[in-house]
Parts: structure tokens; C-alpha cells; sequence
């Protein structure tokens, strides 16, 4: 497994990834929505394939999030209320 995790906005929203295989998932904080891509189909990341392929991107979810709370990684905060955002998954988990 190879993750990546920018949860600061810098030049790009801040988002957390993890790739298995030919598969990445990406997370976005800002609006909490997942990506999925099939990396040896599909290089450019131009077809997301979160919706229809529940089977692969459900484990990678609930992988990213596991690393994340497993390594205590910072997470962005809304500015409106300073509450943290949702990892990954705990939006449909609730």
C-alpha cells in the first residue's frame, strides 16, 4: 500500500490518497467526496470509477482511514465552526 496525505491548502484542495495495485482512491476534504481510478486502464485519472466499482473502493476507504487515525495524521477543520472534517468514510458511516 502507498498512501499520500495534504490536508493543508496550499496550491491544490487537501485530500488524502492510497493506491493498491493498479487502484487509486483519492479523498477530498473539502467536500468529502472519493475518487477511484484504475491506474493501469486509465493513467490520466480521467474515469472515475467510485460508483461503480463499490467492491474495490469500500476496502480502500475504510484502509485509508485506519492509516490515518492509525498514524494520527492532522486533519483540515472547518473554518465555519472548527470542527474536523470527515476522514474517509465516517460521513456514510454515521
Amino acid at each position: 500500500l502507498l498512501f499520500w496525505h495534504y490536508p493543508h491548502c496550499y496550491d491544490q484542495p487537501p485530500f488524502s490518497a492510497i493506491r493498491r495495485g493498479d487502484w487509486k482512491l483519492i479523498y477530498f476534504y473539502e467536500d468529502q467526496h472519493s475518487e477511484l481510478y484504475n491506474l493501469a486502464e486509465d493513467i490520466s485519472e480521467s474515469q472515475d470509477l467510485v460508483e461503480v466499482r463499490h467492491d474495490i473502493a469500500e476496502p480502500l476507504i475504510e484502509a485509508l482511514h485506519d492509516y490515518l487515525v492509525e498514524v494520527d495524521a492532522d486533519i483540515p477543520s472547518f473554518k465555519e465552526s472548527g470542527k474536523r472534517v470527515p476522514l474517509p468514510g465516517e460521513a456514510t458511516r454515521n
